[in-house]
């Protein structure tokens, strides 16, 4: 039997560096054997920030991420 998990992810930028959570993420999951299936790359169409927090730029892409781990 396969057990399937799918997250949406978006790498962010911190402290003016990019911190790119897919392949954390992935490699997090990679160490209790759960294998990447698939990473999709999505443009966010619209995206709508707070006045008073538009001191930075907002995610403008995010990667939908498809894993798998064999259950015995």
């Amino acid at each position: 039997m396969n057990a399937y998990l799918v997250f949406t992810l978006g790498n962010r930028r911190v402290a003016n560096k990019n911190i790119p959570l897919d392949a954390i993420v992935a490699e997090l999951f990679q160490q209790y054997g759960v294998k990447q299936v698939l990473s999709i790359g999505r443009k966010i169409p619209s995206k709508r920030m707070a006045t008073r927090n538009s001191v930075a730029s907002t995610i403008r892409r995010e990667q939908i991420a498809i894993f798998r781990k064999n259950i015995a």
